[in-house]
């Protein structure tokens, strides 16, 4: 794990609870995440459905106030203004994946040869 004080990006013992529903008692979505992410690296959450990863990755861009702990951006604790908030964004980015695209993509965006492919060539 990358040491908390280099890293651009630092999640620290970060707890989230998402309100129930119906009257139903809150459920913990993150528990206690401690996380480093230097600047140049690029980070993937993998882990079973319902996990945390999407609250997680809501909370690092600041979609989320953490219930405990807290993210910091290159040495400041992120705040949740409007504004700083809006800068921060400009910075930190997003990529979901869909994971049955990533290992099987479209025929029509798959090329061979400099034209497209009807078909994918099945691997050997």
């Amino acid at each position: 794990m990358t040491p908390m004080k280099t890293a651009l990006l630092s999640a620290n013992r970060v707890r989230v609870a998402l309100p129930g529903r119906h009257g139903a008692p809150d459920a913990l979505a993150v528990d206690g995440v401690d996380l480093g992410i230097r600047r140049g690296e690029i980070v993937a959450l993998v882990g079973a459905s319902g996990c945390g990863r999407t609250t997680l990755t809501r909370t690092l861009l600041g979609l989320v106030a953490p219930n405990g702990g807290g993210v910091v951006f290159d040495g400041r604790p992120l705040e949740y203004s409007g504004r700083s908030l809006k800068a921060y964004r400009e910075q930190a980015h997003l990529a979901l994946q869909d994971p049955s695209r990533s290992l099987k993509p479209p025929a029509h965006r798959v090329r061979r040869g400099g034209r497209r492919a009807a078909h994918p060539r099945p691997p050997r």
